[in-house]
């Protein structure tokens, strides 16, 4: 789970991201990984990680997607 940090009183805590918060960071790196597969000088094996990255993001969004809409 992805988690970020706050500090109360000088103390580290954590803090639950939202599904729409995590639905948002999986399209931006989707984005990310889609705009770099445009590029003309990506290696092959470089190419197969933004491949699979790509595509893993965008069945997070789906699923945070499917979280967000049963909790409406």
């Amino acid at each position: 789970m992805i988690k970020r940090a706050t500090f109360v009183d000088g103390k580290k805590v954590p803090v639950k991201i939202t599904v729409q918060e995590r639905m948002r960071h999986s399209a931006a790196m989707a984005d990310a990984c889609r705009s770099k597969l445009q590029w003309k000088h990506l290696t092959p094996v470089a190419r197969e990680m933004y491949e699979d990255s790509l595509l893993r993001h965008t069945q997070d969004w789906i699923r945070f997607k499917k979280q967000a809409d049963q909790e409406k």
